[in-house]
């Protein structure tokens, strides 16, 4: 799905009041969040992107574009309702704001690429409204913080080898990283920049083009080369276009010569919206770069229900003879209410596991990473897709908007121990797979064997793999070990920072229900691009699903007409308000 959580519109066609309580703009006092995106470097978790809702004093909370980059600190023992824990720092107005796109770290740097830029409206600090014309939005221009000194910069992208230029936004794709490579891995998604919005009040602009259309292939980063690559794959094995599903690197099988990578769930767009089943997974191994389809069994035949956005992290067993994914929330269509259940897809027995875990909440359009080899840590979202009735009870914003969840306790916890940094195979899942606690799996191959020889040799060879750095992989959230070392050079140079940009545009909740996500056919009469509200069974709602919005030939009442930008839209460097240096506790 094209997840548009950030371009609310409103229900009717009266104006909406521009007046901002500069008090409510508090990037730490938020009241919710929305597909933004997390990576772990260094036991620091690094949110960006995506939707903060704010409160407006009496009024109903409002959504703004997330300008700043928030930093929760766990190097040491801590609990989450320490103050803190979390910080947040301005993001200079030269970097583009993403959701639904490639958030990657290493040791000395993040990476943020590619998805669509942010729809809702940017408001400054000072409560002003700022335009947001993006320059760069495509996967030719990286953008990429450096941990050791706080900087932003950016810097294009080399064309892959066969000399095409990278100019795709890959939005809503399944994203790995691959921490021994330093790669960042794309599969499938679609080509669609997203829209822009002044105020509230104004219309919509397209970033680029207004005419989204998928794809099966694999694009690969690499940050040694600062190039990237673009692969065909087989799309009768694989998919033709599917979005927002996870595509998750098993730790201990990661080696400087590649890995295995799982992809699994999401919703696959041709010939119509369609859920990915949890019966089947698609197996990459980036070593040889083939691919490889598994059916999964399940323990009492309970499957996890076909869904897409949810978290999944991957972790190993110390002697890799097992690799858990736990997958946790999501949303599915049809139903408004988010998952709260948990499985483990057990691998390579490629078995799924419920867990019986108390405390879960449902969760719809969060972000996840693995955390210190132990933990999942969560932040954002909320428990359906219904957000305006979620928010009219008021704001729930405990620690932060952050949640830690055990994987070898299988808990729900608010305390951080520094001193559990390693996973033990919980006795829920070894009770099923066989060994202990430190793994001697016995359960290693499927009930009805690998689909392939091929699977069986390459897993046979994954279980000797080095341990030395199995730290828990998620889908596109990297974890890493030592302390950053100094910073390495530019590649092509790097494209200066400017003047700061923490802009945001805000956008009012108005009355009635919206839904988070709509599922949109691909075959339209004419392109499409996010705007106003669409009827449900007779009923206007929000639009917050795919990116898609009316021609002016399918306008209903009072939605508005959305418009192409020129070429090269103003970049929002020179409309910044906010100070890239000034850092909020």
């Amino acid at each position: 799905m094209l997840v548009a959580f950030a371009t609310l519109l409103q229900l009717s066609v009266a104006q909406i009041s521009l007046t901002v309580d500069t008090g409510d703009l508090k990037p730490l006092d938020i009241c919710g969040s929305t597909s933004a995106r997390m990576t772990v470097s260094n036991n620091k978790v690094y949110i960006y992107g995506g939707t903060s809702w704010i409160r407006n004093d009496t009024s109903l909370p409002f959504a703004v574009t997330n300008h700043y980059l928030r930093i929760a600190d766990f190097t040491s023992t801590r609990d989450l309702s320490d103050e803190s824990i979390m910080t947040a720092e301005g993001i200079p107005g030269f970097v583009t704001i993403f959701l639904t796109g490639a958030f990657w770290s290493d040791e000395e740097w993040l990476y943020a690429v590619g998805g669509q830029t942010e729809g809702a409206p940017y408001l400054t600090e000072q409560g002003q409204f700022v335009p947001a014309n993006w320059t760069y939005w495509s996967a030719g221009t990286i953008f990429k913080y450096e941990i050791q000194n706080g900087n932003w910069s950016s810097e294009p992208a080399r064309p892959p080898e066969n000399g095409e230029i990278t100019t795709g936004t890959f939005c809503c794709g399944n994203f790995g990283w691959n921490e021994r490579l330093g790669r960042g891995y794309v599969f499938s998604g679609s080509n669609y920049p997203g829209v822009t919005q002044l105020d509230p009040n104004a219309p919509y602009y397209y970033t680029g083009i207004s005419d989204p259309h998928g794809t099966g292939n694999m694009m690969t980063f690499d940050t040694a080369t600062w190039r990237w690559s673009n692969k065909t794959t087989d799309e009768q094995l694989t998919t033709t276009w599917t979005e927002s599903g996870a595509l998750v690197f098993l730790p201990g099988t990661e080696t400087t010569d590649g890995g295995i990578a799982i992809s699994l769930g999401g919703v696959g767009k041709e010939p119509s919206d369609n859920m990915e089943s949890m019966r089947e997974v698609l197996v990459y191994d980036s070593k040889t770069d083939s691919w490889y389809r598994q059916e999964t069994t399940a323990e009492g035949n309970n499957f996890p229900a076909s869904r897409d956005d949810f978290c999944a992290v991957a972790v190993s067993a110390s002697d890799n003879s097992s690799h858990n994914i736990y997958i946790y929330g999501g949303q599915t269509l049809g139903v408004d209410d988010g998952f709260s259940d948990m499985y483990v897809l057990s691998i390579p027995s490629f078995h799924w596991i419920p867990l019986d875990v108390s405390n879960s909440v449902p969760h719809v359009s969060g972000t996840c990473a693995a955390l210190a080899n132990r933990y999942i840590v969560t932040y954002g979202g909320f428990g359906t897709v219904n957000v305006g009735n979620s928010l009219k009870s008021g704001c729930n914003w405990d620690n932060h908007g952050l949640r830690l969840f055990d994987m070898s306790n299988l808990e729900w916890t608010s305390s951080y121990d520094a001193s559990k940094s390693s996973y033990a195979v919980p006795s829920a899942v070894y009770a099923v797979i066989g060994g202990n606690g430190d793994g001697a799996a016995t359960k290693t191959t499927p009930a009805a064997g690998f689909q392939t020889s091929d699977l069986g040799t390459i897993f046979a060879a994954a279980t000797g793999a080095s341990t030395t750095s199995s730290s828990p992989s998620s889908s596109g959230s990297p974890t890493n070990g030592p302390a950053p070392s100094s910073s390495s050079s530019s590649h092509t140079g790097a494209i200066a920072g400017g003047v700061v940009g923490g802009v945001a545009f805000i956008a009012i909740i108005a009355i009635g229900s919206w839904l988070l996500r709509r599922r949109s056919k691909r075959k339209q009469a004419a392109p499409l691009a996010p705007a106003p509200p669409f009827e449900k069974h007779g009923t206007p709602v929000y639009n917050y699903g795919h990116n898609y919005a009316p021609t002016p030939t399918q306008e209903l009442e009072g939605r508005r007409e959305v418009h192409e930008l020129n070429a090269h839209p103003v970049d929002p460097q020179g409309n910044s308000a906010v100070n890239d240096a000034q850092r909020y506790h």
